[in-house]
């Protein structure tokens, strides 16, 4: 898949879309599955209409989304 993503980029946002949709995953995890920022997945998002979960719900989630977001950086 690594190969299919590094010629079309667009799919890798596609599938992390894909993924934000049909799973529990924060934006943040998200963000790191498309290897786009966070901001910019908040902005891909919104684009189709789909409106950003924002905020963790537990604090336990909170300090995943601080782990993920910092491998991103």
């Amino acid at each position: 898949m690594r190969a299919l993503w590094h010629e079309y980029p667009h799919l890798r946002i596609e599938w992390a879309v894909h993924q934000y949709q049909t799973r529990d995953i924060s934006l943040a995890k998200a963000a790191a599955l498309a290897n786009v920022s966070f901001d910019r997945m908040k902005e891909l998002l919104v684009q189709p209409g789909i409106q950003p979960r924002l905020g963790p719900e537990t604090l336990a989630k909170a300090r995943l989304e601080m782990e993920v977001l910092e491998t991103v950086a």
